[in-house]
């Protein structure tokens, strides 16, 4: 019978023995132990720790327990063991880390951890750090933006070991993760035009139509170091800022859900606003084609005015702020009230501080993937 549930073993609720991690866990954690012949059912466990709820529901059968000096030994090696881990970050061992301390360093609760380690399934443990600890390297480092030194230094690794968890991770994540939760293939027209379209855009755009979407478009800047790669270079360096980057086009709803991030395109006067949204639909970006509908709305920047006639030509409604036209001193009352909505819908959600510290510092070129690169995923850059 599972410890946890009650629950006999069968072909449905397979059961194991508890693994000694998971025993010194609820041991430190409940002061309950668990003797060497207890079972469970798999799901209880993350690894080879119990989850968060497999533990609180984990109770007392008994007053007293009866000790033999194996027991008393294995329970004393394991948990001096365990304890040497709590001076460094430990994702593996929960217990060694608060629900704050998890929020802080990656963003996510432990929850919403063990929900993303779950997808990660074709990374593997290694001698030097676990799936878990791969995986925490990576979103500690997006979270805090801080060096592999440092990384090192935190989880007990050296900087070749960070910088291969890294990638690993990355690469499993782009694998198996980010399709279910980014890009337009991830969710349904409908399931989004009714859920992330607020009710302040339907109003202003839609008519309160349900079956309409609003999507905000603006690209962004990911600043880059200068490359020795004398094109890239060329191509990466923006005469708007005045130092290299690279430009992702972000498409999210009225209430700040991101649809999708396409790209990075270079910095160069080739790719600007108009110029990638015109390349995402005549190439058919994630089938953004089949996706969107006739009279969704694209609230847009005026950085987009020379997309503005192609867009209207795919029976899209553009919401645009407006021109003061040639003669005209200032807006007219109407055209003022016109690009203050059009504000209020969009500027705020595309302009929300980001908690990627990594985004916000200057990437090493190396981290942009080249059109000279075969093995790179340079379909995102629009050739001159």
């Amino acid at each position: 019978m599972c410890i946890v549930c009650k629950k006999q073993n069968s072909n449905r609720h397979k059961h194991i023995v508890v693994p000694n991690e998971a025993k010194t866990q609820t041991f430190i954690d409940k002061g309950i132990f668990i003797s060497s012949n207890s079972r469970c059912c798999s799901d209880h466990l993350v690894g080879k720790y119990f989850k968060q709820e497999a533990l609180k529901a984990l109770k007392h059968t008994s007053p007293s327990t009866f000790f033999n000096r194996t027991d008393v030994n294995d329970l004393l090696d394991r948990t001096r063991s365990m304890l040497k881990d709590v001076g460094k970050l430990n994702f593996d061992v929960q217990i060694s880390m608060s629900d704050d301390d998890f929020v802080n360093l990656t963003g996510l609760t432990k929850q919403q951890f063990d929900v993303v380690a779950t997808h990660v399934t074709d990374l593997r443990n290694s001698e030097v750090r676990s799936i878990r600890t791969c995986l925490a390297i990576l979103l500690v480092k997006l979270r805090t933006g801080l060096s592999n030194t440092i990384l090192g230094t935190l989880f007990s690794l050296k900087s070749y070991n960070i910088r291969r968890s890294v990638h690993s991770a990355r690469e499993s994540l782009i694998k198996n993760f980010v399709p279910s939760f980014l890009g337009f293939n991830h969710m349904s027209h409908s399931v989004f035009a009714q859920s992330h379209t607020t009710p302040t855009a339907k109003t202003l755009f839609t008519g309160n139509n349900e079956d309409t979407a609003v999507l905000i478009l603006d690209g962004t800047y990911i600043y880059i170091q200068k490359s020795s790669y004398h094109m890239f270079q060329k191509k990466t360096y923006s005469m708007h800022k005045n130092r290299p980057l690279v430009k992702p086009m972000i498409i999210v709803g009225s209430d700040g859900y991101i649809l999708s991030v396409l790209g990075p395109y270079y910095a160069n006067a080739h790719n600007n606003d108009a110029s990638i949204t015109k390349h995402l639909f005549k190439t058919n970006a994630e089938d953004i084609k089949q996706w969107i509908k006739d009279d969704d709305v694209l609230v847009v920047d005026r950085g987009f005015r020379d997309a503005q006639a192609f867009l209207e030509s795919l029976n899209l409604k553009v919401e645009m702020p407006c021109f003061i036209k040639k003669g005209q001193k200032q807006h007219t009352t109407e055209e003022a009230n016109s690009s203050r909505l059009i504000t209020k819908v969009s500027r705020w959600e595309l302009e929300t501080p980001s908690t990627c510290k990594y985004a916000d510092s200057i990437l090493n070129a190396k981290d942009v993937p080249l059109e000279t690169d075969s093995d790179s995923d340079s379909d995102g850059f629009i050739e001159e």
